[in-house]
Formats: structure tokens, sequence, C-alpha cells
């Protein structure tokens, strides 16, 4: 019916705010399961596009923000950064009180890096150090500066002697 429709074309302009409060259905709950299981059997394309399909069919369901997540894992595990970024920001910005925040935040780090850039992913690993300067999230984005800082110099002393 035409009412359908116009619900849910609401329904999915409301996703994008990202804000998952709905409690899962027996539907949903079988969905998310199902990528759940491609993701433990190590069949990653199969369990993106299962993610990506339970995302875009249940939008407000609270296990959206665990498809994200799990999402950005699988397109970096993948070698696809620039898809991990995507999602790892929808995270950290659609998610802000979940607990997994810095890990999402190192993870954002480590794509961009991936993607070759530098300048980001030094931005995000020194967002991580001061927002959550105690924990292990932390010490291993300082050693991820710490190994830029090391490249940086290594690259200039190479410089140096080829003149």
């Amino acid at each position: 019916s035409p009412n359908t429709v116009n619900e849910s074309m609401a329904d999915s302009s409301k996703s994008i705010s990202r804000h998952a409060d709905a409690a899962p259905t027996a539907a949903s709950e079988r969905a998310y399961q199902a990528a759940f299981q491609f993701l433990k059997n190590k069949q990653y394309n199969e369990a993106i596009e299962s993610f990506d399909s339970f995302a875009k069919k249940y939008p407000a369901d609270l296990n959206v923000a665990n498809a994200d997540y799990l999402l950005g894992q699988l397109y970096l595990l993948q070698g696809q950064p620039e898809l991990a970024i995507n999602f790892f920001k929808r995270f950290t910005t659609g998610y802000t009180q979940d607990a997994r925040i810095p890990d999402a935040l190192l993870q954002l780090g480590l794509a961009y890096f991936a993607k070759g850039n530098k300048e980001m992913a030094t931005e995000t690993f020194e967002k991580i150090v001061q927002q959550y300067p105690d924990s292990k999230v932390a010490q291993a984005a300082q050693a991820r500066l710490q190994q830029f800082k090391a490249m940086t110099s290594a690259a200039n002393l190479a410089t140096k002697d080829k003149v």
C-alpha cells in the first residue's frame, strides 16, 4: 500500500541518524545471527552481504551498532580501507556512548593508514591518546605514533644521504 512505502521511506531517513533502539524481533534476530554465523565461519564476503542487508532491512534494531562495527572490521580485513573508514566513522558518530568507541577509533586510524592517509591516521591516533589516556587502546595508538615518527626520521635520513 502507498502508506507502507511512505512509512518505510520515513524509517530509512531516520536510520541515517543511527539511533537504533528497537528491541530485536524474531526475524531481525535470525537475520543478525545468520550474518554472525558467516563471520564465525570466516565466510567474510557472505558476512558483509548479510550484515549490510540486515542493517538496511532493520535500521532501528539494537544490533545495527554491532553490524556497523563488524562491517568496518570486515572491510579492513578484506583490504578495503575506504569502506572500513565509512563504517567506523558512522559507528563513532552514531553511537557516541558505545564502549567500543576507542577501539573503533583505533580501527579507523588503521584504515586511514592502510589507505595511505598518514595525516588522518596520525590525527586519529592522537585523538585516542588525548581522550582515553589510560586505556590499552591509547597504548596501541601511542605505539603507532612512535612507529610513524621512526619511519619519518628514517625517510629523512635516507633523503639526506642521497644529496
